[in-house]
């Protein structure tokens, strides 16, 4: 998506953070291959963004987490499960404002089993992130990332089904 100062924000679900190596693989193979930083399998993240500048060049990959251990970006629900992006748009913070933020909507999936191998739908989230910083919305000097449901409504966005909920990025002192 286009951000308000020409950059843009790409999301992903499902996402390797790890270093792609050139062939041949370990099995002798001409294809590229997958290593973690310190060796071994790589960690999949279930979601993640990148922010490129107006000239097309990677700014950042936006992860949550340490840099030592990035975790997915929008943080994965309590008690199992992942959040996938659907779609994100920029729009006031509240009606008729002129602060803009991005809302995410997000697929909260639970985990499952047989026809549901890739999580059973939980709930439809939506996120909001400041501009231009692209950070979750802070409340008086927290520090810690949280993920908290609140019970109003919220302006549906496209996609998804289940339940709708609010999701506010909030950060809290451990």
């Amino acid at each position: 998506m286009r951000l308000p100062d020409g950059r843009a924000l790409w999301f992903f679900s499902d996402t390797f953070l790890d270093r792609i190596q050139p062939p041949p693989n370990p099995q002798g193979q001409k294809h590229r291959w997958r290593t973690a930083e310190a060796g071994g399998v790589p960690l999949l993240r279930h979601n993640s963004a990148v922010v490129m500048s107006r000239s097309g060049r990677l700014e950042r990959t936006l992860t949550g987490g340490t840099a030592a251990a990035p975790g997915p970006f929008l943080p994965d629900p309590p008690g199992g499960g992942r959040r996938w992006p659907v779609r994100a748009s920029v729009e006031p913070r509240t009606p008729g404002a002129h602060e803009k933020v991005v809302r995410v909507l997000l697929w909260n999936r639970a985990p499952g089993t047989g026809p549901w191998i890739f999580g059973v739908p939980h709930a439809t989230e939506v996120a909001t992130l400041s501009l231009p910083a692209l950070r979750p919305r802070r409340h008086h000097g927290d520090l810690r990332p949280d993920l908290r449901r609140g019970s109003g409504p919220t302006r549906p966005l496209r996609g998804g089904g289940g339940p709708r909920r609010r999701l506010d990025l909030r950060l809290r002192k451990r």
